[in-house]
């Protein structure tokens, strides 16, 4: 059975804002300063970001941290300050 073009097309436009939205985000991540800071969401899933970038292996979602709690790779933004002392210090003798 095919769906009607509607149905796809409307499939298809919920796509394309999911990606500028995630992307739209993700710029303003990395931004110094961002109009989205002002925001408790915002700074709590840039934190996790910055944390991405530091650790390499948890927090890949931008937005929606489903599939990083599902495959172990959430890291919250209470643990943010452990791992990057971790991070940080050297390796025991």
């Amino acid at each position: 059975a095919v769906l009607p073009a509607r149905v796809g097309l409307l499939a298809v436009a919920q796509l394309v804002l999911i990606a500028v939205a995630h992307s739209y985000v993700h710029m303003h991540f990395h931004l110094t300063r961002s109009w989205l800071a002002r925001f408790s969401w915002f700074r709590r899933a840039q934190a996790r970001h910055d944390l991405h970038h530091d650790l390499r292996r948890v927090n890949f979602m931008v937005a929606d941290y489903f599939w990083d709690k599902v495959f172990g790779t959430f890291a919250s933004s209470e643990l943010d300050t452990v791992a990057r002392r971790h991070k940080a210090s050297p390796p025991a003798a």
